[in-house]
């Protein structure tokens, strides 16, 4: 299973967390899905939506990792929730933005 999901998930939409995985990386973060918030659209193969969550730092990610897996998450995480939204740009290319609330 991919990190920052925990339930399967079909693999259109299992990509599109990938992509986010990607933004939250350039932000030294990890990014694990609360809930999908709709702007739901199939692109190019992708379920892309937004999405609700927690953008945790990297070096923090391990251990968020055991109490979300556990539907366990400490209100002490709540600093790092965060919001996914989706967009194209102007060629048509996918862009995600990733960012704490």
């Amino acid at each position: 299973m991919i990190t920052g999901l925990r339930t399967r998930e079909p693999l259109g939409f299992t990509k599109f967390i990938e992509m986010i995985q990607q933004a939250a990386a350039k932000k030294g973060s990890v990014f694990f899905l609360d809930c999908k918030e709709g702007h739901e659209q199939v692109k190019n193969g992708l379920i892309a939506t937004d999405c609700s969550g927690w953008l945790v730092p990297a070096e923090e990610a391990e251990e968020f990792n055991a109490e979300y897996m556990d539907f366990s998450e400490c209100d002490c995480w709540d600093k790092y929730f965060a919001w996914e939204t989706w967009y194209e740009d102007e060629n048509g290319e996918l862009k995600i933005d990733v960012s704490v609330v």
